[in-house]
C-alpha cells in the first residue's frame, strides 16, 4: 500500500516537472528579422552618367550561412543566436537590399543581377563583386559589416578592389537594433560603391 502510494507521489511530481519544462520552453519566442527595402531612403548620385553594372550574388563566410544572427562575443568566440533568426535566407536579403539600394543611387544605369544577365556580343558593362566576411554585432555594442568588394570594367579590368569595414554602435543593445544598424552599414557600403562606379565610368 505504502509502496503503491510513493509510486503514485512520484509520478505525480514527475507529471508537474514535465509540464513546467513544457510550459518553460513555450515561453520562449522567436523573433524573425527581414532587410526589408521598401522604405529605403537613399538619394540619386550626381552626374551619374550612364552604363550598365551588373551584380554578382554576395559571398558570405561560412559561418554566416546560418538562420541565426551572429553575435561575436571575443575576437575568437562567436554565438549563433536560436532565437532570433533571418527571415529568409540572408545572401538573398543582402543581394535583394543592395540591388535595390544601387538602383536608387543609379537611376540612370541599369542594375542587373548576374544570374539574370546573357549579353549579347558587344555589349559593355560593368561586374560588382562583394565578399562579406562579418556581418554581425559585437558583445561591446557594436554592428559590424566588413569583408572585400571589387569592380570590373567594361575592358574586363579590375579597377577597384578594396576592403571595407563599417561599424555603428547600438544604442539599446538589442537585436532589433543591431539588425537595423547592420542594414544601415550595408546601405552605406552601396552608397560608397555607387560613388566609385560614377568615378570609375568617368
Amino acid at each position: 500500500m505504502m509502496k503503491s502510494l510513493i509510486r503514485r507521489v512520484l509520478l505525480a511530481a514527475a507529471g508537474i516537472t514535465l509540464m513546467a519544462c513544457s510550459n518553460n520552453q513555450s515561453a520562449i519566442e522567436t523573433y524573425y528579422y527581414a532587410l526589408g527595402a521598401d522604405d529605403l531612403a537613399v538619394s540619386a548620385i550626381d552626374n551619374q552618367g550612364q552604363g550598365t553594372l551588373v551584380v554578382k550574388p554576395v559571398e558570405l563566410s561560412d559561418y554566416l550561412n546560418s538562420s541565426g544572427v551572429v553575435m561575436q562575443m571575443t575576437d575568437n568566440q562567436i554565438h549563433i543566436a536560436e532565437q532570433h533568426l533571418w527571415a529568409g535566407n540572408l545572401n538573398q536579403q543582402l543581394d535583394s537590399l543592395g540591388q535595390e539600394a544601387l538602383t536608387l543611387h543609379l537611376p540612370q544605369w541599369s542594375i542587373i543581377e548576374s544570374t539574370d544577365f546573357y549579353p549579347n556580343e558587344g555589349d559593355k558593362y560593368w561586374i560588382l563583386a562583394i565578399n562579406v566576411n562579418r556581418f554581425q554585432g559585437r558583445l561591446e555594442g557594436s554592428a559590424v559589416v566588413s569583408g572585400r568588394w571589387s569592380l570590373v570594367n567594361p575592358d574586363g579590368v579590375v579597377v577597384k578592389d578594396e576592403l571595407f569595414n563599417h561599424q555603428l554602435n547600438i544604442p539599446r543593445g538589442d537585436y532589433s537594433d543591431l539588425v537595423e544598424k547592420l542594414k544601415q552599414n550595408w546601405l552605406n557600403l552601396h552608397r560608397a560603391i555607387a560613388q566609385q562606379v560614377v568615378n570609375s565610368s568617368k
